[in-house]
């Protein structure tokens, strides 16, 4: 979580609109990115704003994690229920 300066800062992005795909905004990599395991396991597909609350994007997961490790050059860490 973070304060709304904050968001705008590294993500370029406002609350409420806050999106795995602002990690490409994020050249610096400042910021750690979590997922829900259960996110990948349970569900082929993810959807998310694409850094707009105006439209949604679907990625398989394999596609996400690419984007995520490749495109956006940061480390997913997973959160394990119970872990939090």
């Amino acid at each position: 979580f973070a304060s709304p300066e904050l968001l705008q800062e590294k993500l370029g992005l406002l609350p409420g609109s806050v999106t795995p795909l602002g990690l490409l905004n994020d050249e610096a990599c400042d910021v750690e990115y979590f997922l829900d395991a259960r996110a990948l396991s349970e569900h082929e597909f993810v959807s998310f704003h694409p850094n707009s609350c105006a439209a949604t994007v679907t990625l398989h997961k394999d596609d996400f994690l690419r984007f995520v490790e490749v495109v956006a050059k940061h480390k997913v860490n997973f959160l394990l229920p119970g872990s939090e």
